[in-house]
C-alpha cells in the first residue's frame, strides 16, 4: 500500500478523536489523592465516545492501519495476523466503555483492557502484545485521558509489562513452553512483575509529572495502591486463563492462526482450570465492590 494512501487512511480513521484535557471528578477529592484519578478515572460527565454514531467505525479503521504500519517492516507477518491484532486493539480500547469498576478506594477504576492485550500476547507473542499495548495507550491518551505523555508512559508500561512477561514465559521458557504449567507460571510472574513495576512508577514518576509530594504517594502504597494493583492483575490473569483456549480455538477455526495437530478438548484439567479461574474472578470482584467500595458498570454513562 502506498505510504501517502496509508497516511490518509490513518488520518481519516483518527480525525474524530477528541484531543485535550478534560475536567474530572477528582476536583472534589483531597489534594493528596487527586492525582490518582487522572490515571484510572475518565470524566463521567464527558460525552460518551462509544455511543457516538460514527466514532467507533473510524476509530477501528485508524487502529487497523496504525497496526499495519507498525508491522510493515516484518514481511513474515500475514494480513490475517495483522487483522487479528487490529481486532484485539479495537476490543481493548472499546472495553474501556463496556465494563469497568470505578470508585475503588474512592478514586481508582478497574477495566479489562489488560486482559484483552494479554490474550493477544499469549497467542501472537510478547512483541505483538507490546505493540498492541503501545497503540491502545496512545489512542487512550488522545481521547479519554488527560495525563499527557507521562500518563501515556505509565499506561503503556503497566499493560505491556503484564502482557509481555506472561507471553515470554509461556512461549520461550524451556520445559514449560506452551504448556498449562507455562501459562500459569507466566501469569504468576506477570502479576508479580507488573505489581512491582507499578509501585516503582508511582513512587518515582507520579510525583514528577503531577507535582505532588512523594510522601503523599508513599502514604497510600501499602493500604491502597499495592492491594489494588495486585488484585487488578490477579483478576486479569484469571480471565485470561478462562478465555485463552476458547479464543485460540476460535482463531484457529477462522484461520487467523495456523491449525495445530491436536484438537481443542474440554477435559478434566480444562474444567478444573475454568472453575478455579471463575472462583478467583468472583472473589476479586467482590473485594473490589464490597470491600474497596467500587461500583460495577457494564456501560460507561
Amino acid at each position: 500500500m502506498p505510504s501517502f494512501l496509508t497516511r490518509k487512511l490513518v488520518l481519516w480513521g483518527m480525525v474524530k478523536f477528541h484531543i485535550g484535557g478534560i475536567a474530572r471528578e477528582a476536583a472534589k477529592l483531597p489534594e493528596q489523592v487527586r492525582f490518582l484519578c487522572r490515571r484510572y478515572s475518565p470524566d463521567e460527565k464527558r460525552k460518551d465516545l462509544f455511543l457516538e454514531r460514527y466514532e467507533v467505525p473510524r476509530i477501528c479503521v485508524g487502529i487497523f492501519y496504525l497496526v499495519l504500519i507498525m508491522n510493515t517492516s516484518k514481511r513474515s507477518l500475514s494480513i490475517k495476523k495483522i487483522s487479528a491484532l487490529a481486532i484485539f486493539s479495537a476490543l481493548s480500547y472499546l472495553s474501556l466503555y463496556v465494563f469497568r469498576i470505578p470508585g475503588i478506594g474512592g478514586f481508582l477504576t478497574f477495566d479489562i483492557k489488560d486482559t484483552i492485550v494479554c490474550l493477544a500476547a499469549m497467542i501472537f507473542g510478547p512483541i505483538s502484545g507490546a505493540a498492541v499495548s503501545l497503540l491502545v495507550a496512545l489512542i487512550e491518551m488522545v481521547t479519554v485521558s488527560g495525563t499527557g505523555p507521562w500518563g501515556f508512559l505509565m499506561n503503556f508500561l503497566s499493560t505491556a509489562a503484564f502482557a509481555s512477561v506472561a507471553s515470554a514465559v509461556y512461549m520461550y521458557i524451556p520445559k514449560v513452553k506452551k504448556t498449562m504449567k507455562g501459562a500459569i507460571l507466566g501469569l504468576l510472574t506477570a502479576i508479580l512483575a507488573s505489581t512491582v513495576l507499578m509501585l516503582i512508577l508511582n513512587i518515582f514518576v507520579t510525583p514528577v509529572y503531577l507535582g505532588v509530594p512523594r510522601d503523599a504517594v508513599l502514604g497510600m502504597l501499602i493500604p491502597l495502591l499495592l492491594p489494588f494493583n495486585f488484585l487488578k492483575y490477579v483478576l486479569n490473569a484469571a480471565v485470561v486463563l478462562v478465555l485463552y483456549k476458547p479464543i485460540k480455538e476460535v482463531l484457529r477455526k477462522t484461520k487467523f492462526i495456523k491449525s495445530a495437530s491436536e484438537n481443542y478438548k474440554f477435559d478434566k484439567k480444562s474444567l478444573l482450570l475454568t472453575v478455579c479461574g471463575l472462583v478467583i474472578i468472583v472473589v476479586c470482584l467482590l473485594i473490589f465492590i464490597f470491600v474497596m467500595d467500587g461500583n460495577l458498570q457494564f456501560f460507561k454513562k
